[in-house]
């Protein structure tokens, strides 16, 4: 598994090389600096300024950014922003950054500072996330809140822990770091001696984070030797749901466009006497329960209410009872 995921990392010297390990020189300009954009000019963040008279730059020498403030003449890297924008030392300023960025418990000694307020790391669109995308995660302890939120799904740390779920505080995409959310948390599947991850934020505009390929199963590790029933799904949080509050195995595929390989299915009906799905009961939920009841022969079955279109939405709008009920009235 990543190194990252158990931070057992030595402390690190207060430089600004070190820094530079964890976030880059374009990160500190976008995070101090509204409507940061490079080569362009904007009004200076330093001074007042009704003429857009700033810019950020690539220097001809590394390629490293720098920034001119054309009003006075200054030039400087990203710390020395830093520096003149809060009227503090240099060391000061990189222990701005270093807690603003949320990245202290890399260093040793960093002077206590306010934190600026600007969020930090959203990820956007412009961020490509692959199979080959390397993501690594800070792992943090489970609070109440996170137990809560995972409750209105009937799911239960034990199961949580089974799964290989943990709440993030921060993870890195291509070694670039990023502030997780409040609610955050990584699914960590195994196959072929490989990790990966899928960065779950339910609260975010972008809620999903993944480097997980198409024939990773989630839940497939912990399914039994074989049994009466598998579910087939397209979410962690259904197969977990499923667990805990209808005690059916169940694996979700990474996305209901997919159909999963002809040896794989051999395998599950090999497994289990009964293979059915659990899809969304919406378009391409439907869609893609005829296609695998076309294809392999398996049935499939669609939750009746269209206020919930998968089954852990289920157990949070109408409770466990009433879920399992709805469950057990479709199996029949």
């Amino acid at each position: 598994m990543s190194a990252k995921i158990n931070f057992n990392t030595q402390f690190q010297e207060i430089t600004e090389e070190n820094i530079f390990k964890f976030i880059s020189d374009y990160d500190i300009f976008n995070y101090y600096i509204e409507n940061f954009e490079v080569n362009a000019a904007f009004n200076s963040p330093l001074r007042k300024d009704e003429t857009p008279s700033f810019s950020v730059f690539k220097s001809n020498h590394g390629g490293d950014l720098l920034f001119k403030d054309f009003g006075n003449g200054h030039v400087g890297t990203a710390i020395t922003l830093v520096k003149e924008l809060y009227s503090i030392s240099y060391y000061e300023a990189l222990c701005k950054v270093i807690v603003d960025f949320g990245i202290q418990d890399y260093f040793s000694g960093v002077k206590s500072l306010k934190r600026s307020k600007k969020h930090l790391g959203e990820v956007t669109n412009k961020i490509v996330i692959t199979k080959r995308s390397k993501i690594e995660i800070k792992v943090r302890n489970w609070t109440l809140y996170d137990l809560s939120y995972w409750e209105t799904f009937g799911i239960t740390i034990e199961t949580l822990r089974k799964y290989w779920v943990f709440p993030i505080s921060h993870f890195f995409i291509n070694n670039r770091l990023f502030i997780a959310a409040k609610y955050a948390y990584a699914f960590v599947e195994r196959k072929d001696k490989q990790f990966t991850y899928k960065i779950y934020q339910p609260f975010n505009k972008i809620k999903w984070l993944t480097n997980h390929y198409v024939a990773i199963h989630q839940g497939y590790s912990q399914l039994p030797e074989e049994g009466k029933l598998l579910l087939i799904t397209k979410a962690l949080k259904d197969v977990m749901s499923l667990h805990d509050v209808a005690d059916i195995s169940s694996i979700g595929i990474q996305n209901e466009t997919i159909l999963i390989k002809e040896s794989v299915m051999k395998e599950y009906k090999m497994r289990f006497k009964e293979v059915l799905c659990l899809f969304d009961n919406d378009e391409t939920g439907i869609n893609l329960s005829n296609k695998y009841k076309k294809e392999y022969n398996i049935d499939y079955i669609l939750l009746p209410d269209k206020k919930t279109k998968d089954f852990s939405d289920c157990v949070k709008v109408f409770g466990k009872e009433k879920a399992l009920l709805t469950l057990k009235t479709l199996l029949k």
